[in-house]
């Protein structure tokens, strides 16, 4: 990663990464399941193996831009691109932000930004009988903040954002009894794969730097 200042009011920040990776998974499990009147006996048996391996790649630009004395600006772009999942996979993420400071215990600020996060080679859910990862996730945040500082080290931070993923990964869950040793074992495990999931909040933090009291 490189970084350059241009004209005393810009700083360009740029760099790429390259990640090989391999992965082998070698699962058996059984589980014997009853029904509850007449107890019938049923084996669910799972036998996987699999191997996975391949690159991961990401670059990314940066530009931030003093507009004026008090508004500042940055603008982004990243690049990622997965090919050891099963599939060759690509994405870019904008983002974008806008900081305005009118003194110095006022900062007000907002930004948006497309982000992805791909599985990690050893995230398949082969216990739940899962051969095949999954597509990126999407999300946008928005957020608008508020810093200003108090005096005698204190500060205090509100934030208003909202989180949209767009394509959530499906996950399984025990609808019973999620606290045992292996969930994977019991009957009431079900798989919930939603369309979609939206976050929104207010977050308020209060910060003390005691080398400023």
């Amino acid at each position: 990663q490189w970084q350059l200042n241009w004209q005393d009011d810009q700083l360009w920040q740029f760099g790429f990464g390259v990640l090989s990776a391999k992965a082998e998974y070698d699962y058996r499990s059984q589980r014997v399941l009853f029904k509850s009147f007449d107890q019938q006996r049923q084996v669910l048996a799972r036998d996987i193996d699999l191997s996975f391996d391949g690159q991961q790649y990401h670059a990314y630009l940066n530009h931030k831009y003093q507009i004026s004395e008090k508004l500042f600006s940055e603008l982004g772009i990243r690049w990622d691109r997965q090919t050891n999942l099963g599939f060759g996979d690509s994405q870019f993420s904008p983002r974008a932000s806008l900081v305005y400071i009118p003194d110095r215990q006022t900062r007000l600020g907002a930004s948006w930004g497309r982000y992805y996060q791909a599985d990690d080679m050893l995230e398949l859910q082969v216990t739940d009988g899962v051969r095949e990862f999954s597509r990126a996730q999407q999300s946008q945040h928005s957020i608008l903040s508020y810093q200003q500082l108090l005096g005698q080290g204190f500060s205090i931070r509100a934030e208003l954002y909202r989180k949209e993923l767009v394509n959530p990964k499906a996950r399984y869950e025990n609808v019973f009894d999620p606290y045992v040793l292996f969930p994977e074992s019991h009957a009431d495990r079900v798989l919930i794969a939603p369309e979609s999931s939206r976050l929104e909040g207010v977050e308020i933090s209060v910060q003390h730097n005691a080398s400023e009291s």
